[in-house]
């Protein structure tokens, strides 16, 4: 299992997007210092949204996703630099792809 998650900040947006396998240990070295986030990130975290995925490549591809989408203030740029291409060589549609993503929201 893999997990993208999403910061947001006390206004509701998305100020940072990540994934882990491990969102416990991963989000107690962001809380305690121990990871490469900045104390004003740290700081900024108002409530944490996290989604399983099955599969790297569908955690790989969520992660680009939403950095695209939301273009978070403390992710790199160069992830959101320019916008996401994918090409799929079968019909995909992307909300039959959606429900396949378990959604949990933690506070």
């Amino acid at each position: 299992m893999c997990i993208v998650y999403r910061h947001l900040n006390n206004q509701g947006e998305v100020i940072y997007v990540g994934q882990t396998n491990s969102l416990y240990t991963r989000q107690e070295g962001h809380k305690n210092g121990l990871s490469h986030i900045s104390e004003e990130h740290r700081n900024s975290i108002a409530k944490i949204e996290q989604f399983e995925t099955t599969s790297q490549a569908d955690s790989d591809l969520l992660e680009i996703y939403y950095i695209n989408k939301y273009q978070p203030k403390y992710n790199k740029s160069w992830k959101h630099e320019k916008p996401m291409s994918l090409t799929i060589t079968h019909p995909f549609i992307w909300e039959e792809y959606i429900p396949r993503i378990k959604r949990h929201k933690n506070h």
